[in-house]
């Protein structure tokens, strides 16, 4: 069974080769082999594509930790919430709204994780019995050249008893957009390549941008400088929604769509 992240890109590339009207029958093969190149054979018009899917997602650094996706994070930071409010809920003192907010990530989380969450569910027990309560930070930490790591909760009111989460938020600067860019699509064309090398039929990379820092304009201006272009008959790009773009094609045709 193929990931949700190839399904995705499958299914948005078909759609974009239907638009056309003249459109040949479009058949699709998996491949069976799930450690195996490619992902999917494309038969075209004749023509059969080695199709393989990857995904451009950043890394973040944690203290000593392996980087993480951003999504990963963001999952293991939602999902310390969730187990605040059902202790608090368990334990008969959720009363009213909260909000936990991770203004960014915290290096070594899993090293100070039960201290900040002794100090919510204090926070919690505390004011249960308010209507609102002011912000109040259950940990603080100054890095270098950084913002501070931080964790605050507040009682926004008392309609519902619920613990929501905000954050971390995820901002960039164009000029570090832009190379963020072009590596991630680098490195990610260099490994497909020698992947694939011993692939004959000419190759398609479908690639789902988890990145969502760049725009088509950005991708477009990297991509002539990418080392392994030729490698690749086509590149498609899948963004959020429906949003795709052809990025580069050796057929002018799917170029002017």
């Amino acid at each position: 069974m193929k990931r949700r992240d190839e399904e995705l890109c499958k299914t948005q590339f078909d759609a974009f080769l239907k638009t056309f009207s003249t459109a040949p029958q479009i058949i699709w093969k998996e491949v069976a082999q799930q450690d195996e190149p490619p992902d999917y054979y494309l038969l075209l018009g004749g023509t059969k594509f080695a199709v393989e899917v990857t995904t451009l997602m950043e890394k973040v650094s944690i203290g000593a930790s392996s980087p993480l996706p951003h999504a990963v994070i963001s999952r293991i930071l939602q999902q310390f919430v969730d187990e605040v409010e059902i202790i608090a809920r368990l334990e008969g003192y959720l009363y009213g709204e909260y909000l936990i907010s991770f203004p960014t990530p915290i290096d070594d989380f899993a090293s100070v994780r039960e201290g900040i969450q002794s100090k919510l569910l204090e926070y919690i027990r505390r004011t249960s019995s308010l209507e609102t309560a002011p912000t109040k930070a259950a940990f603080e930490r100054t890095v270098p050249q950084q913002r501070p790591q931080q964790c605050r909760i507040q009682k926004v009111s008392n309609k519902r008893d619920k613990v929501l989460s905000g954050g971390p938020v995820w901002v960039k600067w164009e000029s570090d957009a832009a190379v963020d860019i072009y590596d991630l699509l680098n490195e990610s064309l260099d490994t497909k390549a020698d992947k694939l090398k011993y692939i004959e039929e000419p190759k398609i990379l479908l690639l789902l941008d988890e990145y969502r820092f760049a725009d088509p304009e950005m991708y477009m201006r990297c991509a002539s400088q990418l080392s392994s272009l030729d490698s690749f008959h086509t590149l498609f790009v899948v963004q959020g929604g429906n949003r795709a773009f052809i990025l580069h094609s050796q057929n002018p045709d799917w170029l002017n769509q």
